[in-house]
């Protein structure tokens, strides 16, 4: 019996050392992440692209809005599912007309605070991502820029906002 207590002496002092080795491991690894990452700011505004409550609502109607590609059957949804926190969880995604995409869907996530903006690093800001995968053959199948005006004049609640502007 002073055998076994011994032994369960032993498992708990070593589980306890272990413990208190890995509490150290984390609060230099804590300490090593503050010192590299900042907080997220408040908001990603910028003159040129300020937020008010109008953009947010087009952001999101846009967002989940399957008619802006070619075929009306994919939305940016589609891929960067809110559910998946704004990936798509599969190992190769597809684009419209189930063409297959060659990299796996990014995060969208705080994609404003970004400093590298898309796989190869070549968008220069969030607004030109946008862009480029609204005229992207394999993301949207829509062939450019005038293509996807024509395509929201079409559609009688964007109409509106492309006339007027949005504030």
């Amino acid at each position: 019996m002073a055998k076994l207590l011994l032994c369960a002496a032993g498992i708990a002092a070593t589980f306890t050392i272990l413990l208190i080795a890995a509490a150290a491991d984390d609060a230099a690894l804590l300490k090593q992440a503050q010192e590299i990452f900042q907080p997220l700011p408040k908001d990603v505004a910028t003159e040129e692209f300020p937020i008010t409550r109008e953009r947010v609502e087009l952001g999101r109607s846009l967002f989940f809005d399957p008619r802006l590609t070619i075929d009306s059957n994919m939305s940016c949804s589609s891929c960067h599912q809110p559910a998946f926190y704004g990936t798509d969880a599969l190992p190769k995604p597809m684009g419209v007309k189930q063409r297959p995409h060659p990299r796996h869907v990014p995060t969208n996530l705080n994609a404003g605070t970004s400093f590298v903006i898309h796989w190869r690093g070549d968008r220069t800001n969030l607004e030109d991502q946008v862009f480029q995968a609204l005229t992207s053959p394999i993301t949207s199948g829509q062939p450019d820029e005038k293509s996807v005006i024509d395509r929201l004049s079409r559609i009688s609640g964007y109409a509106p906002l492309l006339q007027g502007g949005i504030p």
